[in-house]
Formats: C-alpha cells, structure tokens, sequence
C-alpha cells in the first residue's frame, strides 16, 4: 500500500471511530473496560449476553456501556484550536489528536478528519451530524473561558 494510501486508511478509521461514537455504537466493556464498537457476531440473542472482542469475557447485554462522542472527546488531545467570527462568538474547533508523525487533526470546520506527514496530505470526510457533535461540545467549552 502507498503512502498516500495508508495515510487516507489512517484517517478514514479515525473518522469511523468519530461516527461510531457519534452513532452510539461505541461500549465501555465491563470487564476489561475498553471501548468496543458494537459487532453483531459478538452478540448471542437467544442468552442476550455479549463476548468482548478485546478480553473474550461474556456479560448479560445490560452491562455495556454506552459511550458518547463527548466520551470520545474527553481523552487527552495535543492542542485545540477555536475559531472564532469578529465578535468573537464560536465557529469551529481544530482538534489534535496525534503529533509527531503524523499529525491528525479532527477539523470542524470543514467536516474532515486531516494528516500531515512531511508533505503527504490526506483527509477523510465526517458527517455534519458528527462534526455538530464536536462543536456542542467545544462551543459549551468555550463559553466557560470567556
């Protein structure tokens, strides 16, 4: 696979991540206490009990955890930049999420998720609905600094 390639792979599966916990389709695992996308072939509907694909324990459906995209966004990030009109009222949000080669930004403005390598680019788009996610999050944030 190319570079470019493996740069567009690196953002289109974070942006994935970004909408499964947008979509709700993100758990906290009771037992091993990973985030875990919900996958069908984990689920036994006839015991209603769900197999971690991380430990491989099974619990009763009940017991996951349901996560958010403000769960998603409440792990540590490198730097945030807010962006801002004329009077100063909230626009969008430049989130990083990885430094040092490469860096990805999860970018609000324009729906994308970014990377940067060198001089390779690459980007992944996200769902309005997603990115609106993102920026109540950053917007409620940002009326707390001022």
């Amino acid at each position: 696979m190319s570079a470019a390639n493996e740069n567009r792979e690196t953002c289109k599966r974070i942006a994935a991540e970004i909408e499964a916990y947008h979509d709700r389709t993100m758990y906290r695992c009771p037992e091993c206490r990973k985030a875990i996308e919900w996958q069908n072939e984990q689920y036994d509907s006839e015991e209603n009990v769900y197999t971690c694909p991380e430990c491989r324990k099974t619990f009763d459906e009940s017991e996951l955890e349901a996560l958010s995209v403000y769960d998603y966004l409440s792990r540590s990030y490198y730097d945030l930049e807010y962006r801002v009109d004329a009077q100063g009222n909230y626009k969008s949000v430049e989130i990083m999420v990885a430094g040092g080669g490469p860096s990805i930004y999860i970018d609000t403005g324009c729906n994308a998720v970014k990377l940067f390598w060198w001089g390779e680019k690459a980007e992944y788009s996200i769902s309005p609905e997603a990115a609106s996610a993102i920026d109540e999050y950053f917007e409620e944030e940002f009326r707390y600094m001022r």
